[in-house]
């Protein structure tokens, strides 16, 4: 499962472990549906940013991809 998005899925000010795509793996592999996660957020990220690193991240073999882009394109 990766998660392609801002500060909100990098977890901002956050250990790597305490943003919310590591939460939601910890919380599925309690639930007996352990998978494997890739947090590809960056912080300041715009929609713009996040469709010129896309490539690389469908390059893995990715069954879920999560996308929370958007916050930044309406602060500028």
């Amino acid at each position: 499962m990766a998660f392609l998005g801002d500060s909100l899925t990098s977890g901002w000010r956050l250990s790597e472990d305490e943003a919310w795509p590591a939460r939601l793996g910890q919380a599925l592999g309690e639930r007996g549906r352990p998978i494997r996660v890739i947090n590809a957020g960056v912080s300041g990220d715009t929609s713009a940013g996040g469709l010129r690193r896309i490539d690389w991240l469908l390059r893995m073999p990715v069954a879920v991809l999560v996308l929370e882009l958007g916050a930044n394109d309406m602060l500028r």
